[in-house]
């Protein structure tokens, strides 16, 4: 996949489409589908060098208005 190839959308915009038919994505299908049947091959493990430089981020606290 290159660069050309990613978009982005509004939470709106994708619900419109879908709702115009343009979703190519088969939810009901994706919906039946259970874990082990996922093809993660493309996926890399996340090895030791992955988590050597992961930091721990808590957000701050909302303040209730």
């Amino acid at each position: 996949m290159s660069e050309k190839d990613i978009r982005t959308y509004a939470s709106g915009e994708l619900d419109a489409m879908e709702a115009r038919g343009e979703d190519k994505t088969d939810w009901k299908a994706l919906a039946k589908m259970k874990d082990e049947d996922v093809d993660c091959s493309d996926i890399p493990a996340l090895d030791d060098d992955f988590w050597a430089n992961a930091e721990l981020v808590i957000p701050k606290s909302k303040k209730q208005i």
